[in-house]
């Protein structure tokens, strides 16, 4: 039994999959990567992860409605979500699902890590606003 976190990864796109696999491994053991939610229960039932990390925009339904499901499978387990857009509303709508979790995929790199741990421990994570980034640049005048 590892000592390391325990991730799976459900995203469609099998390259973003490898990708985020090769920086969180040093940190957690990514113990399945499935591009859909009916092959993550099937990989919840048996591995149990300690956190799902899942794209908003899954095939055959959407992102949330797959976290309601697999949360109602297991409610041990802590959802993150990726997504390629942000907005408030998509924030508030996977944090009522009951995700713990919200990662912009732009910054994934820098906050995928930050989150998994915070959910681990039962907090919130939400990326910072990409417009954030640029309120401290200086004015061009």
């Amino acid at each position: 039994m590892s000592s390391m976190p325990q991730v799976l990864l459900i995203d469609s796109h099998e390259d973003f999959r490898q990708e985020v696999r090769r920086f969180l491994e040093p940190e957690f053991e990514v113990v399945g990567m499935v591009s859909e939610w009916r092959a993550a229960r099937e990989v919840m039932r048996q591995l149990r992860p300690d956190v799902v990390v899942i794209d908003m925009l899954m095939p055959f339904m959407g992102g949330v409605e797959a976290a309601t499901r697999l949360l109602q499978c297991s409610s041990s387990v802590n959802v993150v979500f990726l997504s390629s857009h942000y907005s408030q509303s998509l924030i508030q709508k996977v944090l009522s699902a009951g995700a713990l979790g919200y990662v912009y995929k732009a910054s994934a790199v820098e906050d995928l890590g930050q989150a998994i741990w915070a959910a681990i421990k039962g907090r919130v994570f939400i990326s910072p606003s990409p417009a954030s980034a640029y309120s401290s640049l200086p004015a061009h005048h």
